[in-house]
């Protein structure tokens, strides 16, 4: 009897040794599936086209995977903030972010505190956007294009046109393009949009580098004038309007933005996020609405994003080099 006791008991405590095995297993596999939890998205901006379209690429896959994605944003330091906040994360994939080429290279070429570098802190997850920024004036600025943009530069006398900017990258891009020219400009920085298209209006500037959304609607009404806008091919919004590179062949003022993660993240899921963030980037309805916006959404491999980074860099570079110019 007693050992009919003992062998039940023996059994009693097998199976549920057996049970909790099977619920440690089952736990392991809930752990080790990703993603099992929310992925937070860091964005560099509170508003505007870029964050409209990050939370767009978030949904997109909400819907077609289940895995939920938040967008959260770190505003600050020209981009540097959310770029920051991404290369500390863990490297486990649960934090990725946007972020363009001013926050990802020309800050830490201009800035030696910059506490992150853009080939070491991160791993290039896709190459989500590109296109070219507008040179915008007055609608009373005598030039119509670049050609005579550089021809009026260089005549006698003429004093350097006042360039505003917000975007680092942008005036260095000039700065490069000026160079190539043999012009000068002087430099008017802004810390915001709304008050450089006032100034430009006002005819306080002679030009200012633009996204080419953000001016659409006033050059529309003529309240500006684009002058030239800056990618290889001419801007789709604005057909009318020539390119850089048409008067200063190989000049360009581009722009690019890009998904990273932290370094060090596992192949397997840097490799999900590149496939799922890419899908998301060929639905037509969000390539239409960032269309809209001025954001030419392209699409394109981790290994593209490295790519523009390092050409980037070796752009930058050289004119930060030249130039001596620190922040």
């Amino acid at each position: 009897m007693k050992g009919s006791k003992a062998l039940v008991r023996s059994l009693v405590y097998s199976l549920a040794a057996v049970s909790v095995m099977a619920a440690l297993s089952g736990t392991a596999q809930a752990q080790d599936k990703y993603p099992s939890r929310a992925i937070v998205s860091i964005s560099p901006l509170t508003g505007g086209a870029p964050d409209a379209m990050q939370r767009l690429i978030a949904d997109s896959i909400r819907q077609r995977t289940g895995a939920q994605v938040v967008v959260e944003a770190r505003p600050g330091a020209g981009g540097g903030v959310a770029a920051l906040a991404v290369a500390n994360a863990a490297p486990d994939g649960y934090t990725v972010g946007l972020t363009f080429s001013g926050a990802l290279v020309v800050n830490p070429l201009v800035n030696k505190d910059i506490k992150y570098d853009a080939l070491t802190s991160f791993v290039p997850i896709s190459l989500v956007a590109r296109g070219g920024a507008i040179l915008v004036s007055g609608p009373k600025f005598a030039p119509n294009n670049m050609a005579e943009l550089v021809k009026a530069a260089k005549a006698p006398n003429q004093l350097p046109f006042r360039l505003g900017f917000v975007s680092l990258s942008n005036r260095l891009a000039m700065i490069s393009i000026a160079d190539y020219a043999g012009i000068k400009f002087l430099e008017v920085p802004f810390s915001t949009g709304a008050q450089m298209h006032t100034a430009v209006q006002n005819g306080d500037v002679d030009l200012i580098i633009e996204a080419t959304g953000s001016v659409y609607g006033m050059i529309k009404e003529g309240r500006m004038k684009g002058i030239a806008t800056g990618d290889k091919t001419r801007d789709p919004l604005f057909p009318e309007v020539g390119t850089i590179s048409e008067a200063l062949p190989g000049q360009l003022m581009t722009y690019w933005f890009g998904m990273v993660a932290p370094a060090k993240i596992a192949k397997d899921r840097a490799a999900w996020l590149e496939k799922e963030i890419n899908t998301s980037l060929q639905d037509p309805q969000i390539k239409a609405r960032m269309y809209t916006a001025g954001i030419n959404i392209i699409g394109g491999s981790a290994k593209a994003l490295h790519d523009e980074i390092l050409s980037s860099q070796a752009t930058f570079g050289k004119v930060v080099e030249k130039h001596h110019i620190t922040q």
